[in-house]
């Protein structure tokens, strides 16, 4: 990406209006960080660096700062361009992305271990900031932890089908940094990522989803026009499908090996009053685990016999499974082998 120059006015580099960042403020550094701020009562922040450490790890960067392009006082004393002595530069990235990247830059190494996992808002800005700035190990390094969230065994929470439980398993809940997450991995161009965050950004309430959500840093992320009405037909689509799939399950034959057919179909048609007086939507539940709206605790609580319970709970996994299958259709975003998983 092309280097934009920084632009400069007499406040950016009014000491008194300059709060200098406690662990990025080095005496020896020569260039002056003013970061975005987006509180306007707040006052602005900044670091005191070291050009050439950007200039390492960034092409992008070593343009920024080098020729013309890097404000060059002509006097100590030129208070539209230094600051202690030093060129300053406005920049574009808030706070807490700028400390984020230069944690990153200059303090990786401390890390008590090489597992040890990044904050979401950590990691979401060096993915933000290594793709604008083309620092590819750190744009590594925060897909990396944000996939360990939104991949699609972590989404799917899948279990062994080997695992009797495994039905019965409820996914935890994704918090509102999913649309965060989405609009990384649409910029960085992730799409099997950008499925599961987009089905996340489903389950949400609708007005943050309308609105959008705001980040760490207080800047507000909200979905592209074209995701968002992702978002809303998928929760259509999925309703419609669960409330096919309550209405085939209500309406089951017996079956031959039942051993208590009265008690087994008492137990299935007598559970739809509890669907009608649960209003609450349940269209981004239906992977967690379908008979969870209608049924609750049917595996421990209901007494069917073990044969239905065995049919059930089948009906239940496959029914999971094809509408996994169907996410990426259902998204119009297909992923080249997304069957594969789970």
């Amino acid at each position: 990406m092309a280097p934009q120059s920084p632009q400069q006015t007499n406040a950016d580099c009014d000491s008194d209006a300059i709060q200098r960042d406690g662990d990025y403020w080095f005496d020896d550094g020569n260039l002056v960080l003013i970061a975005r701020n987006h509180d306007a009562a707040a006052r602005s922040k900044a670091f005191r660096i070291h050009i050439g450490v950007l200039a390492r790890h960034s092409q992008a960067f070593k343009d920024l700062f080098s020729g013309e392009l890097l404000p060059q006082p002509t006097t100590s004393d030129d208070a539209d361009t230094v600051l202690d002595g030093c060129p300053s530069v406005r920049m574009s990235d808030s706070y807490h992305d700028l400390k984020a990247l230069l944690r990153a830059l200059y303090d990786s190494p401390t890390r008590s271990s090489p597992e040890e996992p990044i904050p979401f808002s950590e990691a979401a800005a060096l993915v933000r900031l290594g793709h604008k700035y083309d620092i590819g190990p750190l744009l590594s390094l925060g897909l990396k932890s944000l996939s360990a969230t939104f991949s699609t065994t972590a989404v799917w929470g899948w279990h062994s089908a080997a695992d009797s439980k495994s039905h019965f398993t409820p996914v935890r809940s994704l918090s509102k940094e999913c649309v965060e997450a989405a609009n990384l991995f649409r910029i960085t161009g992730n799409r099997r990522l950008l499925v599961t965050a987009l089905y996340a950004c489903s389950a949400i309430d609708k007005a943050s989803l309308t609105s959008g959500v705001l980040r760490a840093d207080g800047a507000l992320e909200v979905l592209p026009p074209d995701d968002l009405q992702r978002c809303w037909e998928l929760r259509a689509c999925m309703d419609a499908r669960l409330t096919e799939y309550i209405m085939d399950t209500l309406t089951l034959p017996s079956r031959q090996d039942c051993t208590q057919p009265k008690v087994c179909n008492k137990c299935v048609r007598q559970s739809r009053p509890l669907r009608v007086a649960n209003r609450t939507p349940v269209y981004h539940k239906a992977l967690h685990g379908g008979f969870g709206p209608i049924f609750p605790n049917w595996s421990t609580t209901l007494p069917l016999c073990s044969h239905c319970r065995a049919v059930l709970g089948k009906r239940e996994l496959l029914f999971r499974r094809e509408l996994w299958h169907s996410l990426p259709a259902m998204l119009g975003l297909p992923v080249k082998d997304w069957q594969d998983n789970p």
